[in-house]
């Protein structure tokens, strides 16, 4: 009689259940044949590994990652080891050189067909994606890298092997200077790694993208047909309350933030704590009311000639950009001088809007100068691309200064952090009532929790660039 069994229970057991009790067992096949597949290469027919560039997989792992499984299980087995300095950062240099070493075995894996077995028409992203249990996604990802970093970017896979960047420095240095030429991205490689052992993953990448645009204008035209197209609003029914969440592009987010910026200020009342979150959702509701009850009801509470606004937008840029923006045939910069004036603390490289709200392509510039109201920003070259003018000084952070500010930070100044300027506040290095002054030398942007760590626990800050932010005012950081 056959047993009758749980499949689903069966299937579900760990480890290797063998044979599903009740079937017979049947005789192993004579030959090579596909109940093979997956199983010892030693199994397959000997034409098969005799295709061209194909060789059979060994029957395991080499001898040098045996040996590196074997330290890595013995400091498994030991536990944490000191907890000091050293180790720990020891430990996560070689945590990034590991997966630079897999990186550049994915990649040639993807050369030899290491992957393949007899009638599996498997690819090496589904291999990764099945082995990792990855989605489709991060496994093409994880393969596109690898295979970047072996044919046009090795001397960023050598410093991440190396251990002087991480997966994710690689990773932004690949997505920045995609779509520019191999050529253009070969020539300046040693300035990209330049760049990327001295600036954090989220930041590299973004200056990155900013040189591309002003090297190809197709580039910075691609991202804002992408933005377009990615424009929307959900209404969503949750419970008792509608969630909104959407996206907008460019100059018209900017234009939507501008306007419920001004009608937050406009309409807040005295004794409102709330969140600017909050207030916004004020705004929303009271436009919709009032564009119900123009178009519905008596009255008009907006202009008669309200369709003659136009965007107030704060555009930074160089002169030169601006010029170059009118010449249809005015040449690019190279990559490696755009690096070699980040890296000396230049001005931006292409033309955006302010904030670290994305580059601008010239005809965006050029069509913004022509149909909008720009508040042109523009900017010097210098060690620290100072604007050229600023507001008198005062206690009160001027509109002038506050615009300054943005151009030259972009975001919260403290390392790691990249909340924008809508997040955050003009901070007193020396603080005014120690005879500190409200200029551009002596003020940078802070987000409201790192000025709240700053000033109520009296937490000492780290600037991007390295120097320490104390109550006293600058501390240059320990070498």
């Amino acid at each position: 009689m056959t047993e009758v069994v749980d499949a689903p229970a069966f299937w579900l057991t760990a480890g290797d259940p063998g044979p599903l009790p009740g079937l017979p067992l049947e005789s192993p096949c004579e030959g090579w044949c596909p109940c093979a597949v997956g199983e010892s290469s030693a199994a397959a027919p000997d034409g098969f590994w005799a295709t061209p560039g194909v060789t059979p997989p060994p029957a395991g792992p080499s001898r040098l990652v045996s040996d590196l499984r074997s330290a890595v299980d013995a400091l498994a087995a030991h536990g944490a080891v000191s907890g000091s300095r050293v180790d720990t950062g020891t430990l996560l240099e070689l945590a990034e050189r590991v997966r630079g070493l897999a990186l550049r075995e994915l990649a040639e894996m993807e050369a030899v067909g290491g992957h393949a077995r007899p009638g599996d028409p498997t690819t090496v992203a589904t291999w990764l994606r099945d082995t990792q249990n990855l989605t489709d996604s991060a496994a093409r990802a994880g393969v596109s890298l690898a295979t970047s970093l072996r044919d046009d970017l090795p001397h960023i896979g050598d410093l991440l092997v190396g251990g002087h960047i991480t997966r994710e420095h690689a990773a932004a240095v690949v997505a920045g200077v995609r779509g520019l030429d191999r050529d253009v991205v070969r020539e300046a490689e040693q300035g990209l790694g330049a760049l990327a052992q001295v600036t954090d993953p989220v930041d590299l990448r973004k200056r990155l993208r900013d040189k591309a645009a002003a090297i190809d204008d197709r580039i910075a035209a691609e991202a804002e047909r992408r933005a377009r197209e990615r424009m929307g609003l959900q209404l969503s029914d949750v419970g008792a309350h509608t969630s909104v969440d959407g996206t907008l592009a460019g100059d018209d987010g900017a234009t939507v933030r501008l306007a419920m910026d001004l009608a937050i200020e406009a309409s807040r009342a005295a004794g409102d704590k709330r969140g600017k979150a909050a207030r916004r959702a004020d705004v929303l509701v009271e436009w919709a009311r009032d564009h119900l009850a123009r178009v519905h009801g008596r009255g008009d509470s907006l202009a008669d000639d309200a369709h003659t606004v136009r965007t107030h937008t704060h555009v930074v840029c160089t002169p030169e950009q601006l010029a170059a923006a009118g010449t249809a045939d005015a040449g690019p910069p190279t990559l490696t001088d755009l690096l070699d004036r980040d890296l000396a603390g230049g001005a931006p490289a292409a033309a955006g809007i302010a904030g670290d709200r994305g580059t601008l392509s010239r005809g965006a510039l050029r069509r913004l100068a022509c149909d909008g109201l720009i508040d042109l920003v523009a900017i010097q070259e210098g060690r620290r691309a100072d604007p050229l003018y600023v507001g008198r000084a005062a206690r009160i952070v001027s509109r002038e200064l506050w615009r300054a500010l943005i151009t030259r930070d972009r975001t919260c100044v403290v390392k790691g952090c990249h909340r924008p300027p809508a997040q955050c506040e003009a901070h007193h290095v020396k603080h005014w009532a120690d005879g500190g002054l409200t200029d551009l030398t002596n003020c940078v942007l802070l987000c409201h929790q790192h000025h709240h760590d700053h000033h109520d626990r009296g937490m000492t800050l780290t600037h991007r660039d390295g120097r320490r932010l104390t109550e006293r005012g600058w501390a240059h950081a320990p070498p």
